[in-house]
């Protein structure tokens, strides 16, 4: 007996992939909002262990790195 749902479930696996960019796009997003937001409160906290140039530049590296296997 087949299961409820079963021939749905095999006629979208074409969008599986598409399902898991959105996802892994919506991932990046937030990791990123995340990185900016907790960096400015970092420094606004502590401005004189960081000059606002460095916390950029330390972001950037993070950003990067991260970054880099989704856009190669």
């Amino acid at each position: 007996m087949p299961v409820l749902g079963s021939t749905w479930l095999s006629e979208d696996r074409q969008f599986e992939p598409l399902f898991e960019i959105a996802m892994q796009k919506e991932l990046y997003q937030l990791l990123f909002e995340w990185l900016c937001a907790e960096s400015a409160v970092e420094w606004s906290r502590n401005p004189q262990n960081r000059t606002a140039e460095g916390m950029v530049q330390d972001v950037l590296v993070v950003v990067a790195a991260g970054l880099a296997p989704v856009l190669s």
